[in-house]
């Protein structure tokens, strides 16, 4: 496929984005399954122990969020993803998202049923997502997404604007937001708290 053939040597050529603050949040929505999946080799555990580790670690996220108290295992779990020095992805890219209001939390009003939508993301009913958030200080080399960025599955959903392209069904007060691309962060890197969450599917 033509697309594909000249897509690699023509990776992350935009240009860097825009007014970025050290402190301004970026955020992107990471599927749970697949973030299970990929990562608990990086942290060299079995599978079914890394998971162990992580339904505590985001109980313990969630806790937090509320305002209530962890238990001594969730607070463990918690310590060993605050300190894990294991890129966010494994795949050696992430698409980011910018908050309008170039919030230190990415996710600053943007919390409701309709952003997986508005991030052009094929969510499925009750597919669970972690909402990742990083400072722009702690993401390396950014930079606006072009044509050739976009692997020919998502290229229908890229646009030339830089910003995402809402689902077909998305209210029109929910508009685009603006991305980068960059290596993954470290999970150490991340903003606190990440929740998982679940969307609604247009």
């Amino acid at each position: 496929m033509v697309h594909a053939s000249v897509r690699a040597p023509n990776l992350r050529k935009g240009p860097p984005p825009t007014g970025l603050r050290p402190t301004e949040g970026l955020g992107v929505l990471v599927s749970e399954h697949t973030f299970i999946r990929r990562t608990a080799s990086a942290f060299k555990l079995l599978h079914t122990t890394f998971e162990k580790s992580y339904r505590r670690w985001i109980a313990y996220e969630a806790k937090i969020a509320r305002k209530a108290t962890p238990t001594q295992s969730e607070i463990d779990a918690a310590f060993m993803f605050h300190r894990a020095i294991v890129p966010a992805r494994q795949d050696g890219e992430i698409w980011l998202f910018r908050n309008p209001n170039r919030s230190v939390d990415a996710f600053c009003d943007l919390r409701n049923e309709w952003l997986a939508a508005r991030l052009a993301l094929g969510v499925r009913l009750g597919e669970v997502r972690l909402t990742f958030s990083f400072k722009g200080a702690n993401v390396d080399a950014p930079v606006v997404p072009r044509f050739y960025d976009a692997t020919w599955q998502y290229l229908a959903k890229w646009h030339w604007s830089g910003k995402t392209k809402p689902l077909p069904g998305t209210p029109t007060s929910f508009r685009g937001l603006e991305e980068v691309i960059a290596s993954p962060p470290m999970l150490r890197d991340l903003n606190q708290p990440v929740l998982a969450t679940t969307y609604r599917v247009p």
